[in-house]
């Protein structure tokens, strides 16, 4: 008798059992095993999973009584109840002893749950998922058990909805669907590798949650392989089934093995791709729907899709899941991993092995995976039958293909520059552009991510990406000028220029370009450091980066501008040091920075980048000055500073980095000229840089940057008027620079820079208020004064207050005793 047949026979024998009184089958099956000894292991099995089912209620499933509810599970304070189910209870929880705070689903085992081995399953289920750890399988946390002497299992909590809901909801595309599909194989398949058979695969087990991540649960019913067997079949018959998605042997009692989850993922991958299940299997009808199960073959998915879908499933798709729901389990997938292969197949038009591989369907696949200039030879290829002929073609084939792949990653490579530094630079200044510069971003990012996988171990080419990635970061967030205030994302472009380089420089420890370029990097790590607020983090990067390059600052050793180079950093390492008060070693630090600029400067005096930083050094020499009380010293060196990125007074600057320092030298000079008594000349230069920085802002209104400008040179305008006794004039000035600081600081929370300049504007706009004299101003006065005192206090026990912002600190208590009582 065939499998087919025993099939029929014990379905039959089935039927006519339950079609029996319950007191009458225990003898009908006994009679049924004297008249087939060939079916008395299947008909003896069939016979204890009656019983079984009779006794656990699994034919009718009477919902639970339900247990009191408790309040609690050690740490975790009971929110609300998740579901109930045969072998208990399951909550939601939140853990609040104050260790820290997690949502976690608790499942408790049932008073009275049905079946006399609840408890063993349940503590089987603890020790199986104790031993598994993977993303796309729910996690246990915690276990224990509570004040009844119950077990309880805390386990992370899946906020969301079936694979199947997921995907019709979201109207989820075939590869879509098979993408996801592919992440639930890869859990069954850790699970098997841990000897672990899940056996109630299902979409109600398969939850997907907003960030689109599958998750496998309930391993409730799992079944723990004997390591020497490996994936042979389990003793013991699994009579807790889903009856859609079981197996054949599952439903018949036969041992079972990986192969039975092969099948409930083969009806899984149905449901996915046709929208309707393989079987709609009625619980009160158990013998039809056995018998449907284990005898009738499903109509391909093809068959009951809609007809939009037919042509996609046609073909490799209707073969893989059929190959999945094969009756014997011999016939189907040796393992998930085999039936994930064949979709990932698919998805990469490979021939897939559920289909037979003729030389027609090969040849589809090929010309599939390789459009184009393939399809011709393709075509050529169907008539050659000799062995010579086809090596020979595949020869062609394979040089064309890797011409082909040259010319893609070059055309990439040029994309992927032409986008982050002609296309960008080309835009980066228009009325509005940020949204489509973030755009430009987004999709140079993947052009390079995308070539940081072909490069191989070409050293030039490996190079030129870290200089890329390089770039990208500083237009993201982490270099002077127009930037989109992206600094998270700067890190990490700038983390990939810095891996690069570093394995570079390690492969080739003699070659000094790779030490340059990694100091370079640290440079720019130091600034994106310093802009979020890191200044002990960023003067370490800066010291790092004029260690690398002084080691290399040999004759015919440092390459192309590399000396002024080394001025820039000690400029920015002065200006960390003298953040943090470190005013001897700033001044040391900016003393250098100077000698190294002008150095390389005469040198090549028309060249723009040297002209910038040697204008940067010379302007942060004058703060060290400044705060020395040498302020007309302080001032010739604003004076030289200007003169190196202006070759006569009222001449415009060339680039954005250049605007960038002569707002910084504008506004220093007026506050020295301030501190000096010159009130009309600090207000006129105050008012320099307040055009200057308005201009830079309305070529781009969206640039962090040049928002940035315009709040620190009106603050300093707004200081210059409120000294000079025009503070009606001031307070414009200082709500300007508050408005814009805080529209900053609420698109971007952790805009460090945004935060200290809106400080300062309430500084001065409690001040400019307060000199007014006028009562009705005194209440908004005193509150944004209290508001730039706390931020400064906090600053201040963090050791991260600017020795300016201090000394305005220590001011505020005298303005707030200005204040009337109460306000």
């Amino acid at each position: 008798m065939d499998e087919a047949a025993r099939w029929a026979r014990v379905s039959a024998i089935l039927s006519a059992a339950l079609d029996r009184p319950e007191a009458q089958r225990a003898r009908f099956l006994a009679e049924s095993v004297q008249r087939e000894p060939a079916l008395r292991t299947e008909i003896l099995a069939m016979s204890e999973e009656l019983r079984s089912a009779s006794e656990s209620g699994f034919l009718e499933r009477p919902p639970l009584a339900a247990p009191r509810a408790p309040a609690r599970f050690g740490p975790y304070r009971v929110v609300g109840e998740l579901g109930a189910g045969g072998m208990g209870v399951v909550y939601l929880a939140d853990r609040d002893d104050g260790q820290f705070v997690r949502r976690v689903a608790v499942k408790r085992v049932g008073r009275g749950a049905p079946g006399v081995d609840a408890q063993r399953r349940f503590e089987g289920e603890r020790r199986i998922l104790a031993g598994l750890d993977h993303p796309n399988i729910a996690r246990l946390l915690d276990a224990g058990v509570d004040g009844d002497g119950v077990s309880y299992l805390v386990m992370e909590h899946v906020e969301g909805v079936p694979i199947t809901r997921y995907c019709d909801e979201g109207d989820l595309g075939v590869r879509q669907r098979l993408a996801l599909f592919l992440s639930v194989c890869a859990a069954v398949r850790y699970a098997h590798q841990n000897l672990v058979v899940h056996r109630d695969i299902k979409p109600a087990n398969i939850l997907v949650g907003a960030d689109g991540v599958p998750k496998l649960l309930d391993f409730g019913i799992a079944k723990l392989l004997e390591p020497d067997r490996g994936g042979e079949a389990t003793d013991t018959v699994n009579r807790a089934v889903t009856l859609d998605y079981a197996s054949p042997e599952q439903l018949l009692g036969k041992p079972i093995n990986t192969t039975s989850d092969v099948y409930s993922l083969g009806v899984v991958l149905y449901q996915l791709l046709a929208r309707r299940k393989p079987y709609e299997c009625d619980v009160q009808a158990l013998s039809e729907a056995v018998r449907s199960v284990c005898q009738e073959v499903p109509a391909l998915p093809s068959r009951v899709a809609s007809r939009r879908l037919r042509q996609v499933l046609e073909g490799d798709l209707d073969a893989i899941v059929a190959k999945a729901l094969e009756k014997s389990p011999a016939d189907r997938y040796v393992s998930v991993e085999d039936l994930a292969d064949d979709v990932a197949g698919y998805l990469e038009h490979r021939p897939v092995r559920a289909r037979r591989a003729s030389r027609l369907y090969l040849l589809g696949r090929f010309a599939r995976r390789h459009r184009g200039g393939v399809a011709i030879a393709t075509l050529g290829l169907i008539g050659l039958v000799a062995g010579t002929a086809a090596i020979a073609w595949q020869a062609r084939v394979a040089e064309r293909e890797r011409l082909r792949a040259e010319r893609r990653f070059e055309d990439v490579r040029k994309l992927a520059g032409w986008v982050i530094y002609e296309l960008h630079d080309a835009i980066a200044n228009l009325p509005g552009a940020t949204p489509a510069r973030r755009l430009l971003v987004a999709r140079a990012l993947e052009y390079l991510d995308s070539l940081a996988l072909e490069v191989g171990d070409d050293d030039a080419l490996q190079r030129e990406l870290a200089d890329a990635y390089r770039r990208l970061a500083w237009v993201q967030g982490g270099g002077a000028g127009a930037n989109l205030g992206d600094s998270t994302d700067a890190f990490e472009s700038h983390a990939k220029a810095m891996a690069i380089r570093g394995r570079l420089a390690a492969r080739s420890p003699a070659d000094a370009q790779d030490e340059v370029g990694l100091a370079l990097l640290e440079y720019d790590l130091g600034t994106l450091q310093r802009t979020v607020g890191q200044v002990a983090e960023a003067e370490l990067s800066f010291q790092s980066a004029a260690s690398r390059l002084e080691a290399v600052d040999r004759p015919g050793v440092m390459p192309g501008s590399a000396p002024g180079r080394l001025g820039a950093v000690y400029q920015r390492l002065a200006e960390a040091q003298a953040m943090q008060g470190k005013r001897d070693a700033a001044r040391r630090s900016a003393e250098r920075a100077v000698a190294e600029a002008e150095e390389a400067l005469s040198a090549q005096p028309d060249d723009s980048a040297l002209q910038t930083v040697a204008a940067a050094s010379l302007n942060q020499l004058a703060a060290e000055l400044a705060f020395g009380g040498e302020l007309p010293a302080a001032l010739e060196q604003l004076g030289r500073a200007r003169g190196a990125i202006q070759a006569s007074p009222g001449e415009p600057v060339r680039d954005a980095r250049q605007v960038r320092i002569l707002l910084f030298i504008l506004n220093a000079e007026s506050r020295f000229r301030a501190r000096l008594g010159d009130a009309k000349g600090a207000n006129e230069v105050a008012e320099d840089a307040l055009g200057t920085a308005e201009d830079s802002l309305g070529r781009d209104p969206s640039d962090r940057w040049s928002q940035m400008a315009v709040v620190a040179a009106a603050s300093q305008l707004g200081r210059c008027l409120t000294d000079s006794g025009d503070a009606p004039g001031a307070v414009p000035r200082f709500r300007r620079a508050l408005a814009i600081a805080e529209r900053a600081i609420s698109e971007d929370p952790d805009y460090e820079v945004a935060r200290r300049e809106a400080a300062s504007a309430r500084y001065g706009l409690g001040r400019a208020l307060l000199a007014q004299g006028a009562p009705s101003l005194e209440p908004e006065a005193c509150d944004v004064l209290r508001r730039a005192e706390a931020l400064w206090s906090q600053r201040q026990s963090e050791g991260r207050l600017p020795s300016a912002d201090a000394a305005d600190l220590e001011r505020i208590p005298g303005l707030l005793e200005l204040c009337p009582i109460g306000s």
